[in-house]
């Protein structure tokens, strides 16, 4: 009995041994050999490894738009290149095989037809004829059949576009317009090239005005069961804005977006009363110098009360809310706030490094689309 209880001490410090060299071997930052799992018994079931979620930001589902309303989305689609060779692009920017991958078009198309908006904002496309090649090819009977995207200017060949199902009119861009102001010595710790020279857009903002035919008012009203003696024909001006992109160009992005506040204060004064939406990929968060040129000219995003660390209104799978709508003082009343929100989708993880790591099966962009609703029946 003696013997008996002396070897299950030494059995037993042997253990607390082992497990205390295994403690050793395993701490943080120490890698542990992988043990591989062991083989199900004959009538055993495997158990059911589960796919890895990778929405990480955004609602889940879009929410069903308001009857009666017409809803509006920004969307960096993330490089939409067609299939054919643009002869202007070559060198550095030389676009062949740099077409969109199929796989993404669909995920970009199976979004927006969840979305169901009728205005939809796009940045980072190659031309006009690339957006109709995805709209032909992805998005039939949506009936986006108005299309508008201009060369913004960009040595990359991307701009911006608009698809909308009401009519689009008094399309422009501001290439090159100067913004006053004499670009920085360097650019964080580069030299700047350019340095002393004016500010001017890098990348023109996308101005166009959509009108809503008051035979398309009375007909969305009709569905939502209502009636308005108000009820004319309803327009708004978009400028559609893709800004400077880069950690250390915030100055430039602040130049930029002063410029398109004054854009905005002279459709104001020329037309008292115009409904103004600002939307796009603006490289900013809202607690930026960059967007204090919009806050100065007392217009407000959708998401202005947003909480910054909320994930639901996150807008990049950096963890940054930069994808923005902004509102003038105008088109305030006619805005569903409440509807406002960002649709989630596939995206690789926080840390990965997009150079070397695939995208996740249904990925479409590294941004989000952001929506909102709005009644289309001017308030008085």
């Amino acid at each position: 009995m003696a013997l008996q209880r002396t070897v299950q001490i030494v059995l037993g410090a042997a253990a607390v041994a082992t497990v205390a060299a295994a403690a050793l071997f395993t701490q943080p930052g120490m890698e542990e050999q992988p043990v591989a799992p062991a083989a199900p018994r004959q009538g055993e079931k495997q158990a059911e490894t589960k796919p890895k979620d990778t929405v990480r930001f955004g609602v889940r589902k879009a929410p069903a738009k308001t009857p009666g309303a017409v809803r509006v989305t920004t969307f960096n689609v993330e490089n939409l290149f067609d299939d054919k060779d643009d002869p202007k692009l070559s060198g550095t920017f030389e676009d062949k095989g740099t077409t969109k991958p199929a796989e993404q078009m669909k995920a970009a198309a199976d979004a927006i037809r969840q979305l169901d908006c009728d205005i939809l904002c796009l940045q980072e496309v190659e031309s006009e004829e690339a957006v109709k090649w995805f709209r032909d090819g992805w998005l039939k009977g949506m009936g986006y059949d108005y299309v508008a995207s201009v060369d913004a200017g960009d040595p990359r060949g991307i701009e911006q576009a608009v698809l909308s199902r009401f009519p689009i009119k008094n399309v422009r861009t501001y290439n090159r317009q100067k913004l006053g102001g004499r670009q920085p010595d360097k650019w964080g710790r580069e030299n700047n090239s350019e340095a002393g020279s004016p500010f001017e857009f890098k990348r023109s903002p996308l101005q166009v005005t959509v009108e809503i035919p008051s035979s398309s008012v009375v007909d969305l009203l009709r569905k939502a069961g209502k009636t308005d003696a108000r009820a004319g024909a309803y327009e708004l001006t978009l400028f559609v804005v893709h800004l400077k992109s880069g950690r250390d160009y915030d100055a430039q992005r602040h130049a930029e977006a002063k410029g398109v506040a004054a854009l905005v204060a002279t459709i104001e004064k020329e037309k008292p009363g115009a409904n103004v939406l600002v939307l796009g990929d603006c490289n900013a968060t809202l607690n930026q110098n960059a967007l204090k040129p919009f806050e100065d000219a007392k217009m407000r995003t959708i998401f202005s009360d947003r909480n910054p660390q909320d994930p639901v209104t996150m807008t990049h799978t950096t963890r940054r809310c930069i994808d923005h709508i902004y509102y003038n003082a105008n088109i305030k009343p006619e805005l569903l706030l409440s509807t406002r929100f960002v649709l989630g989708m596939p995206a690789r993880d926080e840390k990965a490094d997009w150079r070397t790591t695939p995208p996740p099966p249904g990925y479409a962009s590294d941004h989000y689309p952001v929506s909102v609703d709005l009644t289309p029946v001017e308030a008085k």
